[in-house]
C-alpha cells in the first residue's frame, strides 16, 4: 500500500489551500479514507478557523479598501492567503453586509472563446507587457502558466528593454522551472527570451512561439483582472497628480521623481495581486481549484516535463496550441490590459502586420547581448523531472556572443515593431552626494509634517474643504467615465509624499541654477546650502 507523507499532507490542507480529501485521494490513486486515516495519524486537521461575524467583516472591510471591485473568489482567496480557513457562505454574508450595494451591482460577463488546452504545468508560458502606466515611463511585465492559470511572474520596470524583459523571465524559471515553450507577442522586447528558450530547448520546436496578443489570452486575461485590482487606481491616481499636483510628465526629473518615490509601491501591489490571484477559485473547467492547487496536485498526477507534441510542426503549434479566441488588429503597444474598454492612446500607429523582416539597428533599439544569459536557468523543487536533465546554467550552453547574436539575427524576421518607447526619466543630480541632500531634506520637512502651499495638498485648498475619494477613467471608443475608488487612507498619504518631493526637488533645482547660473546644468544640485534652505521653509515659501 502507498505510504503518504506528512509533509506532503500537511502542504495540501495547508490553511491557503483549497483542496478537497476527495481531490487528494484521485490525484494519488487512493480511497478517500486511507487520506483520512493518515491526516488522523498525523493530526492534520481542516478545521474552520473560528472567527466572530465582527471580524469577519472587518477583514472583509479592510480588503475592499485596497480591492473595491474584488468579488467572493478574490475576497475568499485573502483570507487562505492570511492562513484563515473560512466557510465560502460566511464571506458572502459578510459582503452583503459590508458593501451591499456592490453585491447588487456586481455582474459577470461571460465571453465565448475557442476551447483551450494545455496538458501539464510548465508546458506553456505567456508573456506579455502591459502598458497602461506607460505615460509616467512604467511598463509592468509578466507571466502566466497555460495549464493551471498560475501567474509566474509580475514586474514593474521603468523601461521596456529586452534585457529587463529576460530577466524577470529568468527569475520565473529560477523559481518555478523552464517551460516547455513560450508564447509572446511580435514585440522587440520578447527578443532575448526567444532566444534564450531557442538556446536551453532547442530550434525547429515552438520553444518561442510569436503571435498577436489575441492569440495570448491567457495573459490578456490576467491583465485584465491586474488592471482592476491595483493597476487602473495608479493610473487615475497619476492623473490626479497631473491635473492638482504639479506633475509634468514632459519633464525626466518629474518621471524620474515619481518612479523613485512609488515604483516600489507599485511591485508591492502586483505581488499582492499575485499571491491573491494564484489563490483565487478558477471558474470553468479548473472546476473551482485555484492556480497554485492545480499547480501542486498536477505534480503527482500527470508531472510537468513529458512533451506531447514532441515532433509536431512548430508552425501548427504557433497557429493553434495554447490559443483562445481569433486574431484581431492591433495598435502598435495596445495589450487591451487593464480593462476591457480603456482608452488607448490616439497618435499610437497601427502595428505593421507586413511580412518583411523587422529593423534592429535602431541604436535605442539595440539590444545588450553580452552577459544576457548570466542569471541561469534555476529550478524549483519539480525541475528535476524527465526532459529536464543536464540543463544547468545557461551560460553554460552559450559558448560565445556571436552565437547568441546568430540567433537573435534569425528570430529578428518574427518581431513586426521594436519595443515600445517608455517615456524618459533623468536624474537631475549631478553627483549622489547631492541625491543624498534632496533625500534627508525630504525626510526632514517630512518629520515636520510640512505641507507646501499651491500645490492642491492644504485642506484650505481643496475644493469644498475636502479631499476626493475617487476619479473618473476615460475608457473605450465611446468616452464612456468609469469611476475608481481612491481611498483617503491610501491615496491621501501618497499624494502628501509627492507634493513634498516635488517642493523640495523644485526648490532646490531652482536655488542651484541661481548660484550656479553659468553651470550650463539648469537641472542640478549646485551646494548644500540649497538643500538646508529648503529644509527650513516654511507655509509661505510657496
Amino acid at each position: 500500500s502507498k505510504v503518504i507523507s506528512k509533509p506532503w499532507l500537511q502542504e495540501t490542507f495547508a490553511p491557503y489551500r483549497k483542496i478537497s480529501v476527495q481531490q487528494a485521494a484521485d490525484a494519488l490513486g487512493v480511497h478517500r479514507n486511507t487520506v483520512l486515516r493518515y491526516m488522523h495519524r498525523y493530526d492534520i486537521s481542516t478545521a474552520f478557523t473560528p472567527l466572530l461575524d465582527e471580524e469577519i467583516d472587518h477583514l472583509v472591510r479592510a480588503f475592499k479598501v485596497e480591492r473595491p471591485n474584488a468579488g467572493i473568489r478574490h475576497v475568499h482567496a485573502f483570507f487562505r492567503f492570511n492562513w484563515l480557513r473560512v466557510q465560502r457562505q460566511r464571506i458572502i454574508d459578510s459582503l452583503h453586509r459590508v458593501d451591499a450595494i456592490g453585491a447588487t451591482l456586481r455582474h459577470k460577463k461571460t465571453i465565448q472563446r475557442r476551447v483551450y488546452s494545455v496538458p501539464r504545468p510548465n508546458h506553456l508560458w505567456h508573456i506579455d507587457g502591459h502598458h497602461k502606466l506607460i505615460r509616467w515611463g512604467i511598463v509592468i511585465h509578466g507571466g502566466i502558466d497555460g495549464c493551471d492559470d498560475f501567474v509566474v511572474w509580475m514586474r514593474a520596470s521603468n523601461n521596456n528593454r529586452p534585457e529587463t524583459v529576460l530577466r524577470g523571465y529568468v527569475i520565473a524559471v529560477r523559481i518555478h522551472g523552464l517551460p516547455l515553450r513560450t508564447r509572446g507577442d511580435r514585440g522587440g522586447e520578447n527578443i532575448l527570451v526567444s532566444a534564450y528558450m531557442i538556446m536551453l530547448r532547442g530550434p525547429n520546436r515552438g520553444s518561442f512561439m510569436f503571435g498577436s496578443s489575441m492569440r495570448n489570452q491567457k495573459i490578456e486575461r490576467a491583465w485584465v483582472d491586474a488592471g482592476e485590482g491595483f493597476v487602473r487606481r495608479w493610473r487615475v491616481f497619476f492623473t490626479r497628480l497631473e491635473h492638482c499636483h504639479a506633475l509634468d510628465v514632459a519633464n525626466p526629473a518629474h518621471l524620474w521623481l515619481l518612479q523613485k518615490l512609488f515604483l516600489e509601491d507599485i511591485n508591492d501591489d502586483a505581488d499582492h495581486w499575485v499571491e491573491n490571484w494564484n489563490l483565487h477559485a478558477v471558474s470553468g473547467k479548473h472546476r473551482n481549484q485555484t492556480p497554485s492547487d492545480m499547480r501542486h496536485l498536477a505534480r503527482v498526477t500527470v508531472g510537468s516535463y513529458e512533451d506531447n507534441y514532441a515532433g509536431v510542426d512548430p508552425a501548427l503549434l504557433a497557429e493553434y496550441y495554447g490559443v483562445s479566441g481569433a486574431p484581431k488588429r492591433r495598435r502598435q503597444g495596445q495589450t487591451g490590459a487593464g480593462h476591457s474598454e480603456d482608452t488607448d492612446d490616439e497618435d499610437e500607429p497601427f502595428e505593421d502586420e507586413s511580412d518583411g523582416e523587422a529593423e534592429l539597428e535602431d541604436e535605442d533599439d539595440e539590444v545588450n547581448v553580452s552577459g544576457a544569459w548570466d542569471s541561469g536557468t534555476g529550478s524549483d523543487e519539480d525541475s528535476s523531472s524527465d526532459g529536464d536533465e543536464g540543463l544547468g546554467d545557461p551560460a553554460s550552453r552559450v559558448e560565445d556572443d556571436d552565437l547568441v547574436a546568430q540567433i537573435i539575427a534569425n528570430q529578428a524576421s518574427n518581431i513586426r515593431h521594436a519595443a515600445v518607447k517608455v517615456a524618459r526619466n533623468e536624474n537631475p543630480f549631478r553627483n549622489q552626494e547631492d541625491e543624498d541632500t534632496f533625500w534627508e531634506t525630504l525626510q526632514a520637512i517630512s518629520d515636520r509634517n510640512f505641507l507646501p502651499r499651491n500645490l492642491g495638498i492644504r485642506r484650505d485648498e481643496w475644493n469644498e474643504g475636502s479631499y476626493p475619494t475617487h476619479e473618473y477613467l476615460v475608457v473605450g471608443r465611446r468616452k464612456e467615465s468609469l469611476c475608481v475608488e481612491l481611498p483617503h487612507t491610501l491615496w491621501l498619504p501618497r499624494a502628501e509624499v509627492w507634493c513634498r518631493a516635488i517642493w523640495v526637488l523644485t526648490r532646490i533645482l531652482s536655488e542651484a541654477e541661481v548660484s550656479d547660473p553659468g553651470s550650463g546644468h539648469s537641472s542640478s544640485v549646485g551646494s548644500h546650502s540649497a538643500g538646508s534652505n529648503a529644509s527650513t521653509g516654511s507655509d509661505e515659501d510657496m
